[in-house]
C-alpha cells in the first residue's frame, strides 16, 4: 500500500479556509463583503466592520509582518480591511519607555486599528519585576490580552 503524506502546512491551510468558508457562509457572505469599503478611508468606524461580521472577527498578528516597519505594516493591514491587530515585540517594542508606548498606542488608534493583544510575550526574566515590567508593557501599549 502507498503512503500519501499531506504536509502540516497544507493540512492546515485547508482546515483554516475551510472554517473560514463556513463561517463566512453561515453569516452571509453578501453581507460580509458588502460590509467593508473598497479602499479603507483613514479613522474607517470599527462598529460598522463589527457589526457586519457579527460572529466573526478576523485580525492581523503583526508578527506576520514584522519584516516590515510599523508605519509600512499598518498599511498593509489597512488593506486587508481589518481594525483588530495583535502586535508582536517588533513593532512595539518592549523597550520602549511608557511614555513612548502611549504614543505608539494614540498613532495605532488614531489610524483606526483596535490593539486586541500582544505577544507571544516571553516572561525571560523570571522575577517579580521583570514580570511587573512586561504587565506595565502591555498596560501602557493598550494590550488587554498578553499571549
Amino acid at each position: 500500500m502507498t503512503e500519501h503524506r499531506v504536509p502540516r502546512r497544507t493540512f492546515l491551510t485547508t482546515a483554516a479556509a475551510s472554517v473560514a468558508r463556513a463561517a463566512l457562509t453561515t453569516t452571509g457572505f453578501a453581507r460580509v463583503a458588502g460590509a467593508a469599503p473598497a479602499s479603507p478611508a483613514p479613522g474607517y468606524p470599527i462598529d460598522a466592520l463589527r457589526s457586519a461580521t457579527s460572529s466573526v472577527r478576523l485580525g492581523v498578528a503583526s508578527y506576520s509582518l514584522r519584516k516590515f516597519p510599523l508605519d509600512k505594516a499598518l498599511d498593509m493591514i489597512k488593506a486587508l480591511r481589518t481594525p483588530y491587530v495583535n502586535f508582536k515585540s517588533g513593532h512595539v517594542p518592549y523597550e520602549k519607555s511608557t511614555t513612548e508606548l502611549e504614543a505608539m498606542r494614540a498613532q495605532i488608534q488614531a489610524a483606526g486599528f483596535q490593539i486586541v493583544g500582544g505577544g507571544t510575550i516571553d516572561f525571560n526574566k523570571d522575577t517579580d519585576e521583570g514580570v511587573k515590567r512586561l504587565f506595565e508593557y502591555a498596560k501602557a501599549a493598550g494590550m488587554p490580552t498578553m499571549v
